[in-house]
């Protein structure tokens, strides 16, 4: 019997089935006659399924019928090949191909069928995907929720600007934005979470000042945050405030650090997680004015409030948004706010350079997306994040709990991390604070 060659044999077998008495030029000439399915091996919405959705329409055209796009996860990628090798080879079912279909061969023992042998390639799909231009991945971004992840808990105020933040962005996207909180590792791990996601725009970082403080105060982490992280946008600068329990005498910063020193190392003091920005605050408070304390670090600022009305901790250093409706009701006291001046939704408290010249700190935020995320989808992100931002309603839910809005360029947040980050590197020093 003569053997011909694969494809041969794959068209011949085709021609067969469909119009055994057509020449296959003939067949070629009329094909297609409906539409062409094209099975994607990966869920909706995902980055393959969205280069399949743009190469669509434009394959659609120009073959005169319509490209179906059917999404088969799962089996890493084995289902959705085996669907299309066991398809009549007639053209009708084709195949997204994937780096994974030339990986398989090697991870699984047995396969129901062989890669090289049974699937006809087409076009180079993979390698042209550069040539499809990058715009139209912009402009068809996002085709599914976006997920924001924040380091701390539910209900403290990074969280809460967060949420204020995400409705009129979700209006701008067209899609949901979805908070998702990872607290604990002093936000380590809500950074590593995105770093180490797709760099697709679907998941973005809450970022704080707490990420340009870790890398003088960790010896070793599992990603660089300059490096691995692409900045998108500012958010809002947040003043810290000392606040103390009615229950403490002080009335000031200068009755408080009396009372401590009169009280070594016996005055607990909480901070939204060690090592965050709120127990460096701390600790330059402390170098500053010469007195000791008992750290008490909580994942995130409502945990401190709690205490703090209770008596469980004497002091605390909070975000003032967390703790601006206590200092209101009178349910926790303010001392001084941390910032450089005072902040005007509590005209009436101090900034702690009155007491303690020099002494000043802001804690920025941001949002960050994993690094090689397309430039125009970190563009979009950040036309729609400023015009949040710039938006008269949320400039003043934000005045509301004493955060003050920061529209950056990309590249200025990026600058400033970069400064803030040397910045707070001299400071760890300056303070005596060992990595860990």
């Amino acid at each position: 019997m003569r053997k011909f060659p694969r494809r041969q044999v794959l068209g011949l077998a085709g021609l067969a089935a469909a119009v055994p008495f057509v020449s296959r030029t003939a067949f070629a000439q009329t094909y297609p006659t409906r539409p062409v399915k094209l099975v994607v091996a990966f869920t909706a919405g995902g980055t393959t399924d969205l280069l399949a959705r743009i190469l669509s329409p434009l394959l659609s055209e120009r073959l005169g019928q319509q490209v179906v796009i059917e999404n088969k996860p799962g089996g890493g990628t084995n289902i959705a090949i085996g669907s299309v090798v066991n398809s009549p080879p007639d053209g009708y079912t084709l195949a997204m191909t994937f780096a994974t279909n030339t990986i398989n061969p090697s991870l699984y023992k047995s396969l129901p069928f062989d890669y090289q042998r049974d699937i006809a390639p087409v076009s180079g799909l993979a390698v042209a995907l550069p040539a499809l231009p990058r715009l139209a991945l912009a402009q068809a971004y996002p085709t599914r929720p976006v997920k924001l992840v924040v380091g701390f808990t539910a209900g403290g105020t990074t969280d809460l600007l967060a949420r204020i933040l995400a409705p009129p962005l979700s209006e701008r996207l067209g899609q949901q934005v979805i908070i998702e909180n990872k607290p604990g590792g002093g936000t380590n791990i809500a950074i590593q979470s995105v770093v180490n996601s797709a760099p697709d725009g679907y998941t973005l970082a809450m970022t704080f000042a707490t990420n340009t403080i870790n890398p003088s105060l960790y010896k070793s982490l599992p990603f660089d945050f300059q490096r691995d992280m692409a900045p998108v946008s500012g958010l809002a600068d947040l003043p810290l405030v000392l606040v103390v329990n009615n229950d403490v005498p002080a009335k000031n910063v200068t009755e408080f650090v009396g009372y401590a020193k009169a009280k070594p190392d016996k005055v607990t003091f909480a901070s939204f997680g060690a090592r965050t920005i709120s127990h460096l605050a701390m600790e330059l408070l402390k170098t500053s004015a010469g007195f000791e304390f008992v750290h008490v670090p909580y994942p995130g600022g409502p945990q401190i409030i709690t205490d703090l009305i209770s008596g469980r901790v004497q002091a605390g250093m909070d975000a003032l948004p967390n703790s601006l409706a206590h200092i209101r009701s009178g349910a926790v006291r303010a001392l001084a706010v941390m910032s450089p001046q005072r902040n005007p939704a509590i005209p009436d408290v101090p900034a702690i350079s009155e007491t303690i010249p020099g002494l000043g700190i802001n804690a920025g935020t941001g949002i960050g997306a994993p690094a090689k995320t397309p430039p125009e989808i970190v563009e979009r992100l950040n036309r729609d994040i400023n015009a949040c931002l710039a938006d008269a309603t949320l400039k003043s839910r934000y005045a509301d709990v004493g955060a003050v809005p920061i529209i950056f360029t990309s590249a200025e947040a990026r600058a400033r991390i970069a400064s803030d980050t040397e910045k707070w590197r001299k400071v760890i020093e300056q303070a005596g604070l060992q990595p860990e």
